[in-house]
């Protein structure tokens, strides 16, 4: 478990977040910058986004992810189905690998995708909602890595962009929309609580509730979100 604070960021205020990190909190990067994939699964009656929206204490995100690259053959990419779950404040991530598709991801259709998923029997062992899942919404963004003394984790996100794939032909030919403010997450342990709170004295933001869950869809008119 792991707690996960978050900061939205206009381009402005990333430039003076960015030099308070560098600066001040004395961050190092970790991994060089690389493109996020994901593509949102809910159910019929989307029970994700409505526990979200009404801040249900204890609620489960469902999601497909992977990370293209150039250097990476389409046909030799992997593929995580994730299960994010939240209890209070503090969330936890289950990880299944995928076998590959029987087509290529980019060129199926959202109807395809879902029995693939509904099929994967380690999926459904672990879904709380069955197979009553489909696949909502696509995002892709590039994300940056650092991190502050030994054990908080900062993420950066930038370039967002959402898809509405449960309307389009095929996932990549979803109707997109972009996003321009940063998100920012500091990631880290229960016991690191008080570390953290010491090093965001100093940062001159505050944190905000953030789903990219749910802003996808209000971007995509399918949900209101402020």
């Amino acid at each position: 478990m792991r707690y996960e604070i978050k900061f939205v960021l206009k381009r402005n205020e990333y430039n003076q977040f960015k030099n308070w990190l560098l600066s001040q909190a004395f961050a190092r990067k970790m991994f060089p910058n690389r493109t996020v994939s994901s593509i949102y699964f809910d159910t019929i009656d989307f029970e994700c986004a409505r526990d979200n929206l009404a801040g249900v204490g204890h609620r489960t995100k469902m999601r497909l992810r992977w990370y293209p690259s150039k250097e990476v053959d389409l046909k030799d990419q992997t593929y995580n189905f994730e299960f994010k779950k939240k209890s209070g404040r503090l969330g936890s991530k289950e990880t299944i690998k995928m076998d590959a598709f029987n087509d290529s991801l980019s060129s199926m259709s959202a109807k395809s995708l879902d029995v693939q998923i509904r099929k994967n029997p380690n999926i459904l062992e672990r879904s709380p909602y069955g197979r009553d899942i489909k696949s909502v919404l696509s995002i892709n963004y590039l994300r940056e890595y650092y991190s502050i003394g030994k054990g908080i984790r900062i993420t950066i996100d930038s370039d967002l962009e959402f898809g509405d794939i449960g309307k389009s032909k095929d996932v990549s030919s979803a109707r997109t929309r972009k996003y321009e403010n940063k998100i920012v997450e500091f990631k880290f342990p229960p016991e690191l609580r008080e570390d953290f709170s010491r090093i965001a004295r100093t940062l001159p933001f505050y944190p905000r509730r953030n789903s990219k869950y749910l802003l996808g869809l209000a971007l995509t008119d399918r949900a209101v979100y402020i």
